[in-house]
């Protein structure tokens, strides 16, 4: 249950890049997938800026937990670059494409009667998530993405040795993610909306 709580606050985490047209704004994002009954789940965390029509860039994090015969939780630290546009020409629908790259790990863990496991991961990623979404009005919006693409590289140890390890994982139609965006756009202070500054000319003889 307290899992199912977990993916479910995920799920409606706030974002802001769903705005394809939203220059001068902070992008704070949240998605989660929860994936089976044994309490799998994974979230993401992003913050940024969207400094013109359609690109925004900014840092992510991330977490996930996996059950079964063991324990697993991986996590990341990185950077990304997001495009956003309408389909076609759609105001409300819109698509995107996050690329992103960082710090990765994992850490797993086996314990029975008879024996103790444990191996962790230390490396690097480079990933991209294509997706789409709605808006539903006053900055709100609901993104879906299929799934992601990542591959990793780094030091794979184990209780008896050190080796080097690459993956490619693709998770298109296995692990999917949603949300619930939000734009927060940022203020300008316009010539015309300025207070009137006292003038340093002086004044004209009468």
């Amino acid at each position: 249950m307290k899992q199912i709580l977990c993916c479910a606050i995920a799920a409606i985490a706030i974002s802001s890049t769903a705005q394809a047209q939203e220059p001068n704004s902070i992008f704070v994002s949240g998605s989660g997938q929860y994936i089976n009954h044994y309490g799998q789940y994974q979230i993401n965390a992003d913050i940024g800026y969207q400094f013109c029509n359609k690109w925004t860039v900014g840092g992510s994090v991330s977490k996930g937990d996996y059950g079964g015969t063991g324990t697993f939780t991986n996590f990341s630290v990185g950077g990304f670059t997001r495009f956003t546009d309408y389909i076609a020409h759609s105001k409300r629908f819109f698509w995107y494409a996050q690329a992103g790259a960082g710090f990765a790990g994992s850490v797993y863990e086996q314990s029975t009667l008879q024996s103790y496991e444990k191996s962790t991961f230390d490396g690097m990623y480079v990933s991209l998530s294509p997706g789409i979404g709605i808006k539903l009005g006053r900055g709100f919006a609901m993104n879906f993405s299929p799934g992601s693409v990542q591959y990793r590289t780094g030091d794979y140890k184990t209780m008896t040795s050190t080796t080097k390890l690459s993956t490619i994982d693709a998770g298109f139609g296995v692990r999917p993610t949603f949300g619930l965006t939000k734009n927060f756009r940022l203020r300008h202070v316009h010539h015309a909306d300025a207070p009137a500054q006292p003038s340093m000319a002086p004044e004209t003889a009468k």
